[in-house]
């Protein structure tokens, strides 16, 4: 499938800057809700599961993701001293992460769904881990 849309979790296909665009405004909206997420809520278990082996398009969005994964069992108010703390101690000092902390946009559903439509997206894309063909 080539380029999607992710309106309101549908996938539609659109131009190639359009969806790049989209894409990185997807991945923060849904990292945004992770940061924000309870630690025991469906939104962060839910996002680790489908998001473990996605790449993200964004480095900063990776390493957010991938730290978020790392410390996912504390609740959004630890996690926003906690976060800056592991990119540091991973040479990322300089990171602006006030967006992730910022008041969710969409609802728990709606989060879900852009989740799900990445999957979607991502697939026939080489996955994080995935060999190289």
């Amino acid at each position: 499938m080539g380029a999607v849309r992710l309106a309101g979790g549908t996938v539609q296909r659109m131009d190639k800057s359009e969806s790049s665009e989209t894409l990185l405004a997807a991945e923060r909206e849904i990292l945004r809700a992770l940061c924000q997420s309870a630690a025991d809520g469906l939104v962060r278990k839910e996002g680790m599961a489908l998001l473990g082996d996605y790449a993200f398009r964004d480095n900063v969005h990776q390493l957010v993701f991938d730290a978020v994964l790392r410390l996912r069992q504390f609740p959004p108010g630890v996690l926003r001293e906690q976060l800056p703390i592991r990119l540091n101690n991973l040479g990322f000092p300089d990171l602006d992460l006030d967006v992730f902390f910022q008041p969710p946009i969409l609802t728990d559903k709606q989060v879900m769904s852009r989740m799900r439509a990445l999957r979607i997206a991502a697939s026939g894309k080489r996955q994080r881990g995935a060999p190289a063909s």
